[in-house]
């Protein structure tokens, strides 16, 4: 088999779109502009390995999910859809049609290639009420997908040719002027050649190596899980003082890049109107897989009503400091080294400094310190 092919085999897009994105970024060399809105949980953007595209969404009120996977080199597609539980299962293509003329309205314009359910789907070309050839590439009913070019409407001159998320330029791509020269060309993220500094919160991108929330964001945003285990260029999170109350789950897993995580005081803990924390039993911290991670600070009063505290799999941890009354109702501290398989071990050999504040896993009834040596 082929890298694509042996890709392919190992995506089982039976899962949902947070562990697609995980299996993908695993992948060496794989390139990639995804967004990711922290208060509605909303993901868009693609992904890209030699001669396939992956294009992912998940809607904010994260009920619907979508995964097109598209080879550049067969011009063949498949896509999966989920709803609800996120679970996603593929499109039936039994019924699908090549190489048609689907007219699509009354003006003229049509459609020549795939066509599935009376749609176009797949690759194809996309001619407007003139005759003239406005698109050609990858389709999903009327919207561009994954990649292809779009050409001037007036005269078949080329626009844009590259990569794009729902016919916004994304990933790498060339525009051109009228004349046919080149205009601009580099990494694009939605129309716009990137720019990381520009992005501003509540969105975040994949492509972004630093992340600094100022304090009191999303204090009072219905926020419930916080990840950033898609993320694979990012190198440090700061996060500042009251942030989050609402987020229920922090989860960190299989970042390959990370090398700090702070965050400030009074973040991640709900307070009732008479200024108490209450332990959340559905409340989780997690940092798992992180094999650059060397420091790890969290705040007083931060994550105070979390019921759960793991952590794992942090070769490279030399300091973790955890402030007053930090976890204060969770019942298991523990830093525990883990055999992956029979020859793979993950200790804590690099661990010179662990601080626990006043207070803090108040209510443990265990703490764990356990190397494999």
């Amino acid at each position: 088999m082929n890298c694509c092919e042996v890709v392919m085999s190992n995506l089982h897009p039976l899962l949902n779109i947070n562990k697609v994105l995980c299996f993908l970024n695993k992948i060496p060399g794989i390139k990639h502009i995804v967004n990711y809105d922290l208060e509605h949980s909303y993901k868009c953007g693609l992904l890209y390995y030699n001669d396939l595209v992956f294009q992912v969404y998940r809607s904010m009120d994260a009920k619907e999910s979508e995964l097109i996977v598209a080879n550049l080199h067969t011009r063949t597609m498949r896509i999966w859809r989920g709803f609800g539980s996120c679970i996603l299962e593929e499109i039936d293509q039994d019924t699908i049609i090549g190489n048609c003329i689907l007219d699509l309205d009354a003006s003229g314009r049509r459609w020549e290639g795939s066509v599935l359910f009376g749609q176009p789907f797949g690759f194809g070309y996309l001619y407007n009420d003139k005759g003239n050839i406005e698109y050609s590439g990858f389709v999903v009913g009327n919207r561009p997908v994954c990649h292809g070019t779009w050409f001037y409407s007036d005269f078949e001159v080329e626009m844009y040719s590259g990569y794009h998320f729902n016919g916004e330029w994304s990933g790498e791509g060339c525009s051109f002027d009228r004349n046919g020269e080149k205009d601009a060309s580099g990494f694009w993220n939605m129309g716009h050649l990137r720019e990381l500094e520009e992005v501003a919160l509540p969105v975040v991108c994949s492509c972004m190596e630093s992340i600094v929330i100022a304090d009191e964001y999303g204090k009072d945003m219905n926020i419930r899980e916080l990840r950033f285990d898609w993320m694979i260029c990012l190198h440090r999170i700061v996060i500042g003082d009251h942030c989050f109350s609402h987020v229920r789950r922090f989860e960190i897993h299989h970042m390959a890049a990370l090398e700090s995580l702070r965050v400030g005081e009074w973040s991640f803990t709900f307070l009732d109107k008479m200024g108490m924390s209450h332990m959340r039993k559905d409340s989780a911290f997690r940092i798992i897989d992180c094999p650059r991670l060397a420091k790890v600070e969290i705040g007083d009063q931060s994550f105070g009503d979390y019921r759960l505290f793991y952590v794992s799999e942090m070769p490279l941890l030399q300091t973790l400091i955890i402030g007053w009354n930090c976890f204060y109702y969770t019942g298991l501290f523990a830093l525990q080294s883990r055999i992956l398989n029979c020859y793979l071990i993950v200790d804590f050999p690099m661990l010179h400094n662990v601080i626990l504040g006043g207070n803090a896993f108040h209510q443990v009834q265990e703490i764990v310190f356990e190397s494999i040596y």
